[in-house]
Order: structure tokens, then sequence, then C-alpha cells
């Protein structure tokens, strides 16, 4: 039996091992990610009203430890989402993410990881500069452990994400060559014929 769970959405692509999270786990209970650490001043979309709709924290990554607190957290969550889960923000919902807002409230041992190589994605671009070494990449001067595509279509591979007007991939060679690799490994996996599938 597992003693910790790393949840990650089928969208991400890891690039480095887990070991600054590892370590963590041997303290925390529960760690989530911000979507944004840093103030965002221009009028570009998303702006941070849309944080504040949809969570303050990334649901694409969670990492839980076996312990009675983040039992308790974990059975409250599923509560919620049994009957709140929804898409529905004019009524303070937002699928499973937006209730995850209370958890460093509610429950101990939580740690707000913001190390900037977690769960780098359109959303926090205008804070993190990625760079390559020895065909190794790097996010402010930390290792890039995993990237999420979150709205990234290999159909169309010129857009970034459907999600965002901030950043162009014309304008980033890095971002270019990271995103063309991921679209091809997608193509390579039989994507047009698994995104064929009714949800």
């Amino acid at each position: 039996q597992s003693s910790s769970v790393v949840y990650l959405d089928p969208d991400i692509e890891v690039f480095s091992e887990f070991i600054p999270l590892n370590n963590l786990l041997k303290t925390k209970d529960i760690i989530i990610t911000p979507h944004i650490t840093k103030p965002i001043d221009d009028s570009f979309y998303p702006d941070e009203n849309v944080f504040l709709n949809a969570g303050l924290y990334n649901l694409g990554f969670i990492a839980v430890k076996k312990t009675p607190n983040s039992e308790n957290m974990l059975e409250w969550w599923s509560k919620r989402l049994l009957t709140k889960g929804f898409n529905d923000v004019k009524n303070g919902m937002f699928t499973d993410q937006l209730w995850i807002n209370f958890v460093p409230i509610f429950y101990e041992n939580v740690q707000i990881l913001k190390d900037p190589g977690f769960n780098m994605a359109y959303w926090n671009l205008h804070e993190r500069n990625l760079s390559i070494n020895d065909s190794k990449y790097s996010v402010n001067d930390c290792p890039l452990v995993f990237y999420h595509y979150s709205g990234f279509n290999p159909l169309k591979p010129e857009v970034l994400s459907k999600h965002q007007n901030r950043t162009s991939l014309s304008n980033s060679a890095i971002l270019n060559t990271l995103f063309t690799n991921y679209a091809q490994k997608l193509l390579n996996n039989k994507f047009k014929h698994y995104s064929a599938f009714d949800c």
C-alpha cells in the first residue's frame, strides 16, 4: 500500500525527477501548487480575476501523504464534489478546483509549492522564464519538473493554449520547441484516434 499519491492531469509532461516533492512529503501531508505567485499587471487573459473564480490553486497536480489529516481532507473534498463539483461560477463553484482554496485553512501540514519547475503552464508564463542547456530545461534557474499543456491542441500547433492570449509560441523559440516536440508525441500516440471518442 502506497504511503503517498501524486496526481497529474493527462496533459502534463514530466521532465525531471520529483526529488523536491519527495523531500517535502517526508514532513508535509498535502502539497498543492498556486496558479500564479506574482501579480499580473497587463490587460491580457487570464487576469487575476480568473483565478478568483476558478481557484487559487491548480488541480492538475496534487500530492497527498497517507495520514489522518489528509484522509479527513479527502473525505471532506469528496463530499463537496458529490453535490457541488460543478462548473457554475456564478454560484461559487468551479469543478473540483475552487474548493481547494479552503485546504490551507481547514487542514494542517499543507505545503503551497512555489517551485517554478512544478506546474509551469500558460497561466504563469508571465513570471517564469524557460531556458535549455545540454538538452535540459530550466525555469528561473530551477529544473523544469513538469509542464502542463492545458488548452493545447496538436492539430492547431501554433496556438499555445485556447485559454489565453498573453503569450505566442512565435515569440519564444524555446517554448515553440517544447510544444512542437509534445505535439509530435501526441500524434505518434494516436491522438486523432482517441480524441474522436465521445466524453
